[in-house]
């Protein structure tokens, strides 16, 4: 095996832990935290839907420049968002 491709498989790991943690605690914080939970669940739609979209566009572009690009990425955003919650989401008690 490549070493490239090794990486994209220990990238993937990293982005589905990262991506697992992000998916499970984001609504849960948000129904914690806020008072107006259909305001703030829309907002959460809202802003996912801008990041999917916004983030497969980059990530087409980053696959033709170089595939394991485009991993990388996802890997490191993934991940910055997964301690970003995280660190959040340790501040309030349920």
């Amino acid at each position: 095996m490549s070493r490239i491709l090794i990486t994209d498989y220990i990238g993937l790991i990293i982005l589905g832990f990262s991506l697992g943690i992000i998916e499970t605690f984001e609504p849960a914080i948000i129904s914690v935290t806020s008072n107006e939970k259909s305001s703030a669940f829309g907002y959460l739609s809202m802003f996912r839907s801008l990041g999917l979209f916004t983030g497969n566009l980059l990530m087409g572009i980053l696959y033709v420049v170089n595939p394991s690009y485009s991993y990388i990425y996802a890997t490191l955003l993934s991940f910055t968002a997964g301690i970003i919650v995280y660190l959040f989401g340790r501040k309030f008690t349920y």
